[in-house]
């Protein structure tokens, strides 16, 4: 059985949200051309060949980051929306409410590390400054650095995390939460951006350096009518 090797940057689950099945279609805006057209697929909307994809013990791996993309991000994605719908008619505050709403708070943790604008920042950041100091290093320093470097030859981006770690960490750091959901009326609609979700960081926890600031705030569109 092939392995898909386009993956979405932002999951097909959450962009089906802002279909019309009426008309077929989904409606997106170019930022760059200032100009609005449609498509008729998701197939290629929000997506990039071997985003995911990773170089480890001289294998290419496509599945692992996949795998864990949906067993824990998109698999109860559409149960969850279903929540929120069913709170926003009904407002019984219970422990199921709390459970979709945090699920979403992860999704929207690891939204923008999913984006091909991060993952090569966050290469260029550990790699990329060691590869002009590396013709300085030790014959078996400068082996290493070259290995760890070898999946520049077989896929494009280290990928070398892991988005549940990452989740629940900041998760975890993130202490009490305090949710706010917002309704559009018929005349108006939220969009999703290329990103996945916003995030905002500030200074929420003590620390030696006064100057961490960690993710505090996450706000993404469920749908083109809700947004948490």
């Amino acid at each position: 059985m092939s392995v898909p090797k386009n993956h979405h940057i932002i999951s097909k689950v959450h962009i089906k949200n802002f279909f019309n099945r009426r008309e077929g279609k989904i409606y997106v805006y170019d930022k760059f051309q200032k100009n609005i057209f449609f498509k008729s697929t998701l197939k290629s909307l929000f997506s990039e060949e071997y985003s995911n994809s990773r170089f480890l013990d001289g294998e290419i791996d496509h599945e692992t980051l996949e795998r864990e993309l949906n067993d824990f991000f998109e698999k109860d994605f559409a149960k969850n929306v279903s929540i929120v719908q069913h709170f926003i008619s009904n407002n019984n505050r219970n422990e199921e409410i709390f459970n979709a709403l945090q699920y979403f708070i992860k999704y929207g943790i690891i939204a923008e590390m999913r984006t091909s604008k991060h993952k090569k920042e966050v290469d260029e950041a550990v790699f990329g400054s060691l590869k002009g100091l590396s013709e300085m290093f030790t014959p078996e320093l400068k082996a290493d650095f070259e290995k760890s470097i070898e999946f520049q030859n077989h896929v494009k981006y280290s990928n070398l995390t892991s988005y549940l770690e990452i989740a629940d960490g900041v998760l975890e750091k993130m202490g009490d939460f305090r949710y706010e959901i917002l309704v559009a009326d018929q005349f108006n609609y939220f969009f999703i951006p290329d990103f996945g979700a916003a995030t905002q960081r500030d200074k929420i926890n003590e620390y030696f350096n006064p100057d961490i600031k960690e993710i505090a705030y996450v706000g993404l569109a469920l749908t083109s009518k809700i947004f948490i």
